[in-house]
């Protein structure tokens, strides 16, 4: 028989590991990881954005800058514009880092279909995303340079339409285009 003491150590310790809920200006309560939470809370993030239900899963666990350390992306929305954008929570970064709405803008080379290099600022367009295993580049004849990535990326795409590879290359987060 266990006791009571020690049932309610159990429910303690395995709490712990549940994610974390945070709220959001909407009183809405997301289920994230505490590292998530942390990092939302002493930032303040969620004075700015508000987190994304468009996709499911809202959020994504991987190792991108290959510190062996898990990091995290969330689908995120600027509160002040309503543009989509990515916030990457890297373990070792000093900030939340917010890939388009309003923070990083990633750049995209001209495409097969004779496309100009372009900037990329919304995620409204994707309808699915996730985590891509470290792996060594090809060359696609549009994207110069192409560097080799430091962890995992994020495959963002659009169904039967275009996908990319975002990856951090330990100096910048970079755009591959994969099709189009």
């Amino acid at each position: 028989m266990i006791m009571p003491s020690a049932l309610i150590s159990l429910v303690f310790v395995v709490m712990l590991g549940l994610p974390a809920q945070v709220q959001d200006k909407g009183e809405t309560n997301w289920n994230v990881p505490p590292e998530v939470s942390r990092r939302f809370e002493k930032e303040g993030f969620l004075n700015h954005y508000e987190v994304s239900t468009k996709l499911n899963p809202f959020y994504l666990r991987g190792d991108l800058d290959g510190d062996g350390v898990p990091d995290y992306a969330v689908l995120v929305i600027n509160a002040a514009t309503k543009v989509t954008g990515i916030a990457v929570i890297r373990s070792r970064a000093t900030r939340i880092e917010v890939l388009g709405a309003g923070g990083i803008k990633l750049k995209m080379a001209a495409t097969d279909d004779g496309s100009p290099p372009t900037t990329i600022d919304s995620f409204e367009w994707m309808d699915s995303w996730h985590v891509a295993r470290k792996q060594r580049l090809k060359f696609t004849g549009l994207d110069t340079p192409v560097t080799p990535m430091t962890g995992e990326g994020i495959v963002v795409e659009k169904a039967e339409a275009s996908a990319a590879l975002i990856y951090w290359d330990g100096k910048q987060y970079r755009w591959l285009q994969l099709s189009d």
